[in-house]
């Protein structure tokens, strides 16, 4: 996935940035995320352990920061202009996650983060939030509490993303996308 960043970004703090990312990714998929260490994303990503605290504080840093800039992307895809077809961002998500399928399995194995679970639910949870309050539902009065309803569905939408990896991914991001769509308007719907 790329990311676009601003012109008034120091392209060499990008280029850190993602070398050390690339690094952590390829440690996380050869090693197993709790099994690496700074100095090995440092050895990899050929810079020092004082450039790397310059940007981050410690791996975990460093993988939620990910997340964080790809859930910012996600989010600055253009909702789509039909009501009944699900976001190109929840398109992309899954596309992400296919071509990353790798890293995403070593981060929710075994030997993964167990924050990284957490910290996709939290984002797709204050997604649900946004998309939620800029849709037309957001004027009908709620039968139940909104914040039960964003937590079931981020809940669910991880079920769902741990599923298809599970499944060996057998269906289409896009496929994925339309169920899940059509699962968190039945939430709305209903709450």
């Amino acid at each position: 996935m790329s990311h676009k960043y601003s012109e008034n970004q120091d392209l060499r703090i990008v280029r850190t940035r993602k070398m050390l990312r690339d690094a952590m990714i390829a440690l996380a998929i050869q090693k197993g995320f709790a099994n690496i260490t700074i100095n090995d994303i440092v050895g990899l990503a050929m810079v020092n352990r004082a450039t790397f605290y310059r940007h981050y504080q410690d791996k975990y840093d460093l993988v939620e920061s990910y997340l964080d800039e790809l859930y910012t992307e996600l989010n600055a895809a253009p909702t789509s202009p039909h009501p009944g077809e699900p976001n190109p961002g929840l398109v992309k998500l899954f596309e992400h996650i296919r071509e990353n399928e790798a890293f995403y399995r070593a981060m929710l194995g075994p030997h993964g983060y167990s924050g990284f679970g957490e910290r996709i639910r939290r984002l797709t949870e204050a997604t649900l939030h946004a998309r939620w309050q800029a849709s037309p539902l957001a004027e009908r009065p709620v039968q139940m509490p909104l914040p039960m309803v964003l937590s079931y569905l981020s809940h669910a939408s991880y079920g769902a993303l741990v599923w298809w990896l599970e499944d060996g991914m057998t269906h289409s991001p896009e496929q994925m996308a339309r169920w899940l769509h059509q699962l968190t308007l039945a939430a709305f719907q209903a709450g």
